[in-house]
């Protein structure tokens, strides 16, 4: 299998070029991609996906198989940390809860 990965100039999008090899023996291994297969492929490159724009399936399963794919994935935004003197240290929430009464139920035993 033959992997490319380009990232776009803006680092807005990466593009993964993938390409199987033929199938030429029975013994050979078959193999399908999915999108979420290279989804996980960028993510494990480290990598940071938002979503997919271009999806594709490729596979090695006969000679008619579509064998070189394509996949557009955008790069997802990262914020601004805040600074210490804008980001309070601490946040203090006080909640009231009242308790209706009840009536237990009581069993009685039968003998």
């Amino acid at each position: 299998m033959k992997k490319d990965i380009i990232v776009d100039k803006d680092k807005n999008e990466v593009t993964l070029l993938l390409s199987l090899r033929r199938r030429i023996m029975a013994r050979d291994p078959c193999m399908t991609i999915t999108t979420k297969m290279a989804q996980t492929m960028l993510e494990n490159d480290d990598f940071k996906l938002d979503k997919c724009i271009v999806s594709d399936i490729i596979d090695n399963y006969n000679a008619n198989s579509k064998h070189d794919g394509e996949w557009k994935f955008a790069l997802a935004k990262e914020l601004p940390a805040t600074s210490s003197e804008e980001a309070p240290s601490s946040v203090t929430v006080s909640v009231a809860a009242t308790q209706k009464g009840k009536k237990k139920a009581s069993r009685k035993k039968k003998k």
